[in-house]
């Protein structure tokens, strides 16, 4: 038996799984002590208009997930909008903040364990003093904070009628999925120099921003930083020895049969 070429695929295993884990666990954000989501890219347009109403936050939320058409993506309710930007996460309140991105005012949150990429300035979480001036991008510095897992949510304003779009580049507020009581819906919003995770007293007939979210599960192998449990043992098949590595079958000198 080549024990080397044993090792070697082995090393091999561990590496690919590794990367699995790596690419699961980039832009993940805990909502939660039990979840963690991902974010849509963009904010949801629904007939032709860039907000919605509450009822269409309550369609998509948690318990609609899997409904058709949904695919598994949903609307955070406010308690996750909360512990998300504010009570919940480790360091919650280092991870978000607001900003530019080419002259767009957005709200920035950086997923849990953020790591800066080179080539950005520091993440500047002093938005009550600088407010959307605490962050400055441009295509390219935010193409890097993309890569490293970070997302925004852009200003989209405010509609008593759907039609009429006020603040549109100054405030940012986005339906919870939840009511706060038979006429008003939960909402999180944000404009120049605040950032308020519950606000609740808005009327369900009100037209705010709705951005989307999927859950994510990193393989429960990987998790606190465990090796995977790898399972190999030599045997003879039709007269010759193959290696065997987690059910696959492998030559001695590493080809996959």
């Amino acid at each position: 038996m080549n024990v080397k070429r044993i090792n070697v695929l082995l090393a091999g295993l561990l590496f690919l799984v590794g990367a699995v884990r790596a690419e699961n666990s980039k832009g993940v954000f805990s909502v939660s002590a039990e979840k963690t989501v991902q974010f849509k890219a963009e904010n949801e347009t629904y007939e032709t208009h860039d907000l919605a109403q509450w009822s269409v936050a309550n369609e998509w939320g948690e318990a609609n997930k899997d409904a058709e058409g949904h695919n598994g993506w949903y609307v955070l309710n406010h308690e996750e909008w909360t512990y998300l930007l504010a009570s919940g996460r480790v360091d919650a309140a280092n991870l978000n903040s607001l900003g530019t991105i080419n002259g767009a005012n957005v709200l920035i949150i950086l997923p849990d364990g953020w790591v800066k990429p080179a080539g950005v300035d520091d993440f500047n979480t002093a938005y009550m003093s600088d407010g959307f001036g605490a962050n400055t991008y441009t295509t390219e510095t935010w193409a890097l904070m993309a890569e490293s897992g970070a997302v925004f949510l852009p200003c989209g304003g405010s509609s008593t009628d759907g039609s009429i779009v006020e603040d549109q580049t100054t405030l940012g507020a986005y339906w919870a999925s939840d009511a706060y009581s038979s006429d008003n819906g939960y909402r999180i919003s944000f404009w120049d120099g605040t950032i308020n995770d519950r606000q609740y007293e808005f009327a369900k007939a009100n037209y705010y921003s709705i951005r989307l979210v999927h859950d994510v599960k990193l393989p429960t192998g990987l998790e606190g930083n465990q090796q995977p449990a790898v399972s190999a043992r030599k045997m003879l098949r039709e007269g010759r020895v193959v290696i065997e590595i987690n059910g696959e079958a492998y030559t001695v000198f590493g080809q996959k049969l």
